[in-house]
C-alpha cells in the first residue's frame, strides 16, 4: 500500500515537533497532522512534502523545516543541471535533465509514475505525474509541477488535483501570510492561488 512506503520516522518526527510548538504559539497557528476524520494523516500523504504551501507559500517556523527538507530532496534528487562543454543551440551552456528512476529520493520513487521536462517563453518546467493512489490531505493528487527561469528569478510550485477531489477539504487548511517584498520593502498579503477549473494550487515566488 502506497500509505506504508513512506518511513514512519519523518512522520513521527512532524508529530512530535507538532506537540512542541504547542508551548510556542497558539492552537490556531498550529500545522494539523489529521485527517477529516480526526485520525492522522497517512505515511504516504504528500503533506509530507507540500505542508510548507498552506502557509502562506512560505512555510515558517521550526514545524515546517522537515517538510522542507524532504521537499528539497525530492526535487534535487529527481531533477538536476548540467554544465555543456559548448553552447547548444539555443547559445546556453547548461542542460537540464531528469535523473534515473534508481537516484531518485528513496521512498519516493513508487508514488511518482513519470516526470518529465517542459519549456516555454517565460518557464522550464519539471512535470511530476503521481502514481493512482497518491494523495494530498486525503484527496487525490495527479501531478506536481516545478516552474523556474533559468538565469533569472521567479517561478512556480503547483500541486494539481483529481477532478473527483475535494478541494474544500484542502483548502481550509491553507492560510494567507504577511510578506516583505524584498523590491518594494512593503508587506503583502500572500497565500496560494486556486484554479477551480483545472483544480490546481499554485505557489509563486
Amino acid at each position: 500500500m502506497i500509505s506504508k512506503i513512506l518511513p514512519s520516522v519523518a512522520f513521527a518526527a512532524l508529530l512530535a515537533l507538532s506537540v512542541g510548538q504547542a508551548t510556542a504559539a497558539s492552537p490556531s497557528e498550529l500545522i494539523s497532522l489529521q485527517g477529516d476524520n480526526g485520525q492522522d494523516l497517512p505515511l504516504g500523504d504528500m503533506f509530507i512534502l507540500f505542508a510548507w504551501m498552506e502557509d502562506g507559500c512560505v512555510g515558517d517556523g521550526f514545524i515546517y523545516d522537515s517538510i522542507k527538507e524532504h521537499n528539497t530532496k525530492f526535487i534535487n534528487r529527481t531533477m538536476k543541471m548540467k554544465m555543456l562543454a559548448e553552447p547548444n543551440e539555443n547559445d546556453e551552456i547548461y542542460e537540464f535533465f531528469i535523473t534515473p528512476r534508481s537516484q531518485w529520493a528513496p521512498g519516493f520513487s513508487p508514488l511518482m509514475k513519470d516526470v518529465s521536462i517542459h519549456t516555454n517563453h517565460e518557464y522550464t518546467e519539471y512535470h511530476i505525474k503521481f502514481a493512482d493512489g497518491v494523495k494530498y490531505r486525503e484527496q487525490p493528487i495527479k501531478e506536481y509541477h516545478y516552474k523556474f527561469r533559468p538565469e533569472s528569478e521567479g517561478g512556480a510550485h503547483v500541486l494539481k488535483f483529481a477532478k473527483n477531489a475535494n478541494m474544500q477539504s484542502v483548502l481550509k487548511h491553507f492560510k494567507t501570510r504577511q510578506t516583505l517584498d524584498y523590491v518594494t520593502g512593503e508587506m503583502f498579503d500572500q497565500k496560494a492561488e486556486f484554479d477551480r477549473n483545472n483544480n490546481t494550487l499554485t505557489c509563486y515566488y
